[in-house]
């Protein structure tokens, strides 16, 4: 796709109430509190089946996170893997100090947890 050809389709999303991240992947759901921008998720676990990633999201909530599911190929700074990432958070992108603090507070349970970026650059970015 030519770069006025995106730009227009970007502009023709944003009219009809989409944000930048969904212009760019229709499909694609807003992290909560962070519509349209990058922000960073703490990977938790990942999960083939849909039920099953909800319920480990939930175990993640009784241990007093913040937690949520997201369909990895929906954000093209995952890696397009077919699965559900469970995670913590979301938090804002600019608040890497405070993202940092809250990884280690999550590796106390899953030592393999790690921060990523979530949006649609096509970059991945690990914390």
């Amino acid at each position: 796709m030519t770069k006025t050809l995106t730009s227009t389709l970007a502009i023709l999303f944003l009219c009809a109430g989409l944000s930048p991240i969904q212009a760019q992947n229709p499909n694609a759901p807003a992290l909560s509190g962070h519509p349209g921008r990058p922000a960073w998720v703490i990977a938790c676990e990942a999960e083939g089946k849909k039920s099953d990633a909800t319920a480990a999201a939930q175990r993640w909530k009784n241990r007093g996170f913040d937690a949520d599911v997201l369909w990895i190929p929906d954000y093209s700074s995952l890696s397009g893997a077919n699965l559900y990432l469970v995670y913590v958070g979301p938090f804002d992108y600019l608040e890497e100090a405070k993202v940092k603090k809250q990884v280690k507070k999550v590796r106390a349970h899953y030592k393999d947890s790690y921060a990523i970026k979530v949006d649609q650059s096509g970059k991945r970015r690990t914390l």
